[in-house]
């Protein structure tokens, strides 16, 4: 437990998920930006929040 949140509500988080669009692929970046490495490739149909 961490120190000073032991009364604090628990949150719900919720992630939608899209699917790529259909005769295309995304390259994914370690970070936001253009000037950072891509760190892989998802397929087309591939699914991503």
């Amino acid at each position: 437990m961490v120190a000073g949140l032991a009364g604090a509500a628990h949150a719900e988080v919720a992630v939608r998920y899209d699917d790529t669009a259909p005769g295309y692929r995304l390259n994914v970046s370690s970070n936001p930006g253009t000037d950072h490495a891509i760190v892989r490739l998802l397929a087309e149909g591939a699914r991503c929040s």
